[in-house]
């Protein structure tokens, strides 16, 4: 995607040192040496990410809703949560502000082109009528 290789690990957690500032999490080598939890974080970015390019070619509010709560887990700085974004590009040597500066850039999703509202042709004014037409009051 930017013209970063994968890199080989023969089975071993990836060489931190070696990354580039910026990665993709389809860039992040699938070691075995990872623990379950390295895993499962590495799961969730990769998610994240594959669904915030998703959205980002859709139209409509619930593409919208979906893409707004990834960008505030994108653009959070809660660590208190194990899986949270930052904690996640910790975990991995990942660059937090360069990863957020390259999906600001991603496209966003957006409205659903309104439908023109329908307009009733106003009915003629009514005529007054006739005097002929008007009853009669009976006289007893």
């Amino acid at each position: 995607m930017l013209g970063m290789s994968r890199h080989t690990t023969n089975g071993r957690a990836p060489d931190v040192s070696k990354i580039p500032d910026l990665v993709l999490p389809a860039q992040i080598p699938r070691a075995h040496g990872l623990t379950p939890s390295q895993r499962l974080m590495l799961a969730v970015l990769d998610d994240a990410v594959g669904e915030y390019r998703r959205l980002g070619g859709r139209v409509g509010r619930r593409a919208i809703r979906l893409f707004r709560e990834l960008t505030d887990w994108f653009e959070s700085d809660d660590r208190t949560w194990t899986f949270s974004f930052e904690n996640t590009c910790q975990t991995f040597g990942l660059e937090v502000e360069a990863v957020r500066a390259e999906l600001r850039t991603w496209s966003r999703p957006k409205p659903r082109p309104r439908r023109k509202a329908l307009h009733l042709a106003e009915a003629p004014p009514a005529k007054a009528p006739a005097e002929a037409e008007l009853p009669l009051a009976r006289t007893a």
